[in-house]
């Protein structure tokens, strides 16, 4: 699996690259390999920001959260259609 991770006013950590990477990973065992996510992460005084694409051979998702814990806008902008 390809991820791009972008940061908006945020700071891509170690852990939140380790985090975005195992959430999406289970992606790739439903929709079969060759998987890339784009993943963009923006923060705004109290607000967190995730949009996260992806792209394989069967399918394009896309999903986007804002919530004020910037690990739970990962969890669930994978898991939320546009």
């Amino acid at each position: 699996m390809h991820i791009d991770i972008t940061g908006r006013h945020v700071e891509i950590t170690r852990a939140l690259r380790a985090y975005a990477e195992e959430r999406l990973s289970k992606l790739e065992r439903l929709l079969g390999a060759p998987v890339e996510a784009h993943v963009v992460l923006a923060s705004e005084k109290h607000r967190h920001l995730a949009e996260i694409q992806i792209k394989s051979r069967t399918a394009h998702l896309a999903g986007a959260k804002e919530t004020e814990d910037l690990y739970q806008c990962i969890e669930w902008a994978g898991t939320q259609p546009w």
